[in-house]
This record gives C-alpha cells, sequence and structure tokens, in this order.
C-alpha cells in the first residue's frame, strides 16, 4: 500500500529541509528542528495577499520557507524578505501587547511556518532557548540595518 499525501500537503522532510537551511538555526540539534517543524503550521501562501496586516493584533511569528514578501508601513516600503526568514518576530517577544507594527504581503506564492506560542511553549527547553537567541539575532540585524539606512 503506498500512501499518497493530499495535493496541499507539505511533507514534514520538506519542512526539516528548509529549517536546516538557516543559518541562524544552526544551534539547534537534528531532534530539535524537528520540533521546531512539528510546531509550526504550515501552509502554501498565494502571491499579492497581506500575509499581516499593520495595527491588527497577533503573538505569532512567522518563517518564509520559499517566496519573498514585502514589508510595508502607512503605504511604504520598509523591506524585502526572501526565502529562509523570520518576520512578526517582535509580536510574538513582546506577548501580543502591541498590535503588529507593518502590513507583510507575498510578492510571489509561498511556503511559510506560522508559530503560535502555545505550540512552541511544548518544545524542549533547549530549543526554545535556540530559537530565542535566533529571532533575537534577527532583531539585531534589521534594527542594524536600519540605522544604517538612516546614516
Amino acid at each position: 500500500v503506498k500512501l499518497v499525501l493530499p495535493p496541499d500537503a507539505i511533507p514534514d522532510s520538506e519542512k526539516y529541509i528548509a529549517l536546516k537551511s538557516v543559518d541562524m538555526l544552526a544551534g539547534l540539534s537534528d531532534a530539535e528542528l524537528w520540533e521546531l517543524a512539528k510546531a509550526g503550521k504550515w501552509l502554501r501562501f498565494d502571491a499579492k495577499k497581506p500575509v499581516i496586516r499593520e495595527n491588527e493584533p497577533g503573538q505569532s511569528f512567522f518563517f518564509l520557507a520559499q517566496g519573498q514578501v514585502k514589508v510595508t508601513r502607512q503605504g511604504r516600503l520598509l523591506n524585502m524578505l526572501d526565502k529562509k526568514e523570520f518576520f512578526g518576530e517582535m509580536a510574538y517577544i513582546r506577548g501580543g501587547e502591541l498590535p503588529r507594527h507593518a502590513t507583510v504581503e507575498s510578492i510571489v506564492q509561498l511556503l511559510l511556518a506560522e508559530f503560535e506560542p502555545n505550540s512552541l511553549a511544548d518544545m524542549s527547553v533547549g530549543a526554545q532557548l535556540q530559537l530565542t537567541r535566533a529571532l533575537v539575532r534577527n532583531l539585531v540585524e534589521r534594527l542594524e540595518l536600519a540605522n544604517a539606512r538612516l546614516k
């Protein structure tokens, strides 16, 4: 008997390979990467659609496994993000206290993982620590980029 996944299903191996290719996650063991792959809600997302909207509530963050998105605030382009990038992590780190500060819209079809605080809380403490470090590094890099643009 051959098991066939539904056409829109995303195989676990594809999730794992996408996360394994991210330099920021190099500190995670294979077991921790599998935990992270399973903790995410993975979906394919059509082109030219908002993933998150400015001023809306939210506490999850996203991993862009495939595709490209644009980040805007009040209609002004802030950034373009490619595969292997995270976004929305400020809302996650702040625990949903503040609304989303930017809109993120798909440019092409995406493969995305959305991570909710509850699903991440079920991961091992080591995996949570490594992930948190990666997200903070990501924020610092974006801050450095923003500072460089101001000069």
